[in-house]
């Protein structure tokens, strides 16, 4: 017989008699070695005698006990006109037996799931002490609140003018004008550069003042992992000045050397050379068969003014040095357009000169480019901008109305009506083409008619009454009017054509919307001093207007709408958006997904609307501390310019500095059920919070916590920690087996697994007596039970391996060190 004394430990003590941690001794699986081996031989067999346990509290939790919910709400959400700002929460605890530790980082877990707030967070842990601690973070830290990566994806693409409500429905339009997204997540600075990929090329015949694309706003393009900081992140998008390419006079200096090709009709002429033209009359000549033919750029915007187009087409917004003008005779072009032999115009998509009029030439057909690279007439003409920044805009809008999924953005019949889209309608005398954006906020830029300029709309929607969003006709587009005063040119004095322009959206507050607007020089990507244009905080509008507050807790999460324009030169019509992002992805984190959450978990009685109903939300921004945030651009294939920063006004929460609790943004935390005959009901209605969800709950008992935590004005705490009042109670226990993974090399006899007994004992949990003392549990077999080990031959055994389950064959890491087990081996 031999008694071998198992214990588990932390620690071990090397050479010097110093402790030193063991990485791998855990108080329910631990390995002890024995000085000398142990003798065991196919008749062995294993028993325990005693053992000591240190026993954390097990938490048997489950619907059945009513002990599984945890609510929590931050800022107002009474029934009151202006309080219907946030959501409360119901987190639900699995059904399953905890120990401390488990029960705090459970509870952790499941608010992490349901907080759709950034800048705020409730954590649930369990100290040395015998108590639980409740701690609340609302101390913005940039490093750890946000974030700069993200992937954008499209949501509308190739929209046209006035698409049909097929196309609206899907969010693909008819339009040739296509996009590339480039997410540069590598960069140090990361950013989302987007490029005009596949341009529409009209002739004359199709052309029309409502077909101009850089009037329209084709495709449209949102965050598909992350939304915006609601707590304090901005959005910036970085526009170019429409741009085209203009040739310069006697063409055949930039020629020499290449040959071209011309297809007329069904004829092709290769071999083709430029040379200089009879007269000042045209700016080249080439001959294709038998033809010479004088061509004429147009070289300047003065001339193009002069010119006559066919169809009352006007002359603004149009790529003028693309135009080609063709005459069989040394004559000066036309003024009218379609009285020259012909007009050609280049098409950037793949460089080559294609017929747009066929004036007095009757043909169908007629190409002209460089035979081997058609692509080299780009290097020939000079990167020249428009004078106007086209059309486009950068938004901000709910998350159900942004994120493809159930109960999100449809394409199905009325699809239109559940994302953020744009519709490209007629126009007037200010705009060819009217282009409305439809999203809660959007600061719209729209070329003008004469393509002198683009206005700068602050415009924003309002959700119908009645109406929850998705539904058709839910939403009511308000757009400031076409003035003057709302021109670029007009806002942003010193703006020169050649400069870029940058939208800024700034978020604060959870709720609240700054807009700004501003310019760099000459693409120098120093953006300064920038304008205002709209604030829903009344009382900080400065020269922008007021906005409505239209976002509460189920617009998250808040998401980024950016429309880059639509340009006249293949991958050079870019943006570049930079952006401070939720940590949370809108995958995981969204009204759509906390419906999910609390149907899944709850009755019916206690969900979430799975669409947003409309809320009347007054007097709320400026609860924040804000500082000036300055933002790195990292230019990637923007622009050639080195890495360069800009500030946006108060556009961060001021660092490491608490949010302040108190005024309209409580805090309330609910551990227990409250009805109306409680004492606590009437202050937390007084306080605007719901009573709703309000079901039998106990989880305060097991925490040592009061039923609730009501954290306002009239009792503001120095730290939001709060710590258990009373003993926390534990109602679960366990059944302890005690297993033995392995004996050295000892190979068993067990027909099926050629190995030793594992299961050695059970311990039941009405066995165990505590020691108060010790504070141990202590365990006394009643009677001998001893286990083959099933040895197969005589071995020498050198060490145990010992594993402890619970009931649910688990490990038991509701142990504390140390486990000590007293075994007995008999032959």
């Amino acid at each position: 017989m031999s008694l071998v004394y198992l214990k588990s430990s932390k620690y071990m003590s090397d050479s010097n008699g110093s402790q030193i941690n063991i990485s791998d001794g855990l108080p329910f699986k631990f390995t002890n070695q024995f000085k000398e081996p142990l003798d065991i031989n196919p008749n062995s067999k294993i028993e325990v005698v005693s053992a000591d346990l240190k026993v954390d509290d097990v938490h048997d939790v489950s619907l059945q006990n009513d002990n599984n919910a945890f609510t929590y709400c931050l800022g107002f959400n009474g029934v009151n006109v202006g309080s219907q700002r946030f959501l409360q929460k119901q987190a639900r605890v699995p059904d399953g037996k905890y120990s401390n530790n488990q029960l705090a980082n459970k509870i952790s877990d499941e608010v992490t799931k349901t907080n759709l707030l950034d800048g705020f967070n409730i954590r649930v842990s369990h100290d040395s002490t015998k108590r639980f601690k409740i701690a609340v973070d609302l101390e913005y830290n940039r490093e750890t609140e946000e974030i700069d990566n993200n992937n954008y994806g499209l949501i509308n693409s190739k929209m046209g003018f006035n698409e049909s409500t097929t196309q609206q429905d899907t969010g693909i339009g008819t339009s040739a004008e296509q996009i590339t997204i480039e997410n540069q997540n590598g960069l140090a600075n990361a950013n989302v550069l987007t490029k005009n990929s596949t341009l529409s090329v009209l002739t004359s015949t199709t052309s029309s003042n409502s077909e101009k694309p850089s009037s329209l706003i084709s495709n449209v393009i949102v965050p598909t992992t992350h939304g915006i900081n609601n707590a304090g992140g901005t959005i910036s998008t970085i526009m170019r000045p429409i741009k085209h390419l203009v040739f310069p006079p006697a063409y055949q200096e930039k020629t020499v050397g290449v040959t071209f090709t011309s297809v007329i009709g069904s004829t092709t002429t290769n071999s083709i050379t430029i040379t200089g033209p009879d007269s000042a009359n045209n700016d080249f000549k080439f001959t294709a068969g038998a033809t010479t033919y004088h061509a004429s750029f147009v070289k300047t915007k003065t001339v193009w003014d002069s010119y006559t187009l066919p169809n009352s087409v006007t002359n603004g917004n149009l790529p003028w040095g693309h135009y080609l003008i063709l005459n069989t005779t040394n004559v000066v072009p036309n003024t009218t357009l379609a009285s020259n032999y012909c007009t050609l115009l280049l098409d950037t998509n793949d460089y080559k000169w294609k017929l747009w009029n066929a004036g007095t030439s009757g043909l169908s057909t007629f190409d002209f480019f460089a035979t081997t690279n058609p692509a080299f007439v780009k290097t020939t003409a000079t990167l020249t901008s428009l004078g106007n920044w086209g059309s486009g805009c950068l938004g901000i809008s709910r998350g159900e109305t942004c994120i493809t999924g159930t109960n999100q953005v449809a394409t199905g019949t009325n699809g239109r009506y559940t994302r953020t889209r744009v519709f490209n309608d007629s126009g007037d005398s200010d705009v060819g083409v009217d282009t409305s954006v439809f999203c809660d906020y959007v600061l719209q830029i729209q070329a003008t008619e004469d393509g002198t300029d683009s206005y700068a709309r602050m415009n924003s929607s309002e959700q119908v009454t009645d109406k929850v969003a998705g539904a058709v006709d839910w939403l009511t587009l308000t757009k400031q009017g076409l003035v003057d005063d709302l021109k670029i040119k007009t806002l942003l004095p010193t703006i020169t054509a050649d400069d870029n322009i940058i939208l800024v959206a700034s978020v604060s507050s959870w709720l609240c919307v700054k807009f700004f607007i501003g310019h760099d020089t000459a693409g120098n990507q120093q953006f300064i001093n920038l304008k205002k244009l709209g604030d829903s905080d009344a009382n900080n509008v400065g020269d922008g207007i007021v906005l409505p507050n239209r976002f509460n807790e189920s617009s998250f999460p808040l998401m980024p709408v950016v429309a880059p324009q639509n340009g006249y030169v293949k991958d050079e019509q870019k943006t570049l958006t930079i952006g401070q992002y939720s940590t949370k992805n809108v995958s995981t984190h969204s009204i759509a997904k906390l419906n999910e959450y609390m149907n899944t978990n709850w009755t019916a009685s206690e969900t979430i609307p799975v669409r947003q109903p409309k809320v009347s939300v007054v007097d709320y921004c400026n609860k924040f501390t804000l500082e000036d945030r300055v933002v790195t651009v990292e230019s990637g294939d923007f622009s050639s310019v080195a890495n360069s920063t800009f500030t946006i006004p108060n556009g961060i929460v001021k660092q490491n500095e608490p949010i302040r609790i108190g005024a309209d943004l409580d805090l309330l935390i609910r551990m227990s059920n409250l009805n109306q005959t409680d004492n606590d009901y009437e202050r937390i209605i007084e306080k605007a919070f719901s009573l709703e969800p309000n079901r039998l709950n106990t989880i305060y008992q097991s925490l040592g916590m009061p039923k609730f935590i009501l954290i306002d004005e009239d009792n503001p705490p120095e730290k939001l920690e709060f710590f258990s009042d009373g003993m926390p109670m534990a109602n679960g226990s366990q059944n302890f087996i005690i297993n033995l993974e392995n004996m050295g090399k000892v190979i068993g006899n067990n027909s099926a697994t050629k190995s030793v007994n594992k299961a050695i004992a059970i311990i039941p949990s009405s066995a165990l007596v505590a020691d108060n003392l010790q504070g141990t549990k202590h365990y006394d077999a009643p009677y001998q039970l001893p286990v083959k080990l099933n040895a197969s031959t005589n071995e020498k055994v050198n060490n145990f391996e010992i594993f402890i389950t619970t009931d649910e064959n688990k490990p038991a890491i509701s142990l504390l060190h140390p486990t000590t087990l007293v075994c007995r081996i008999t032959d």
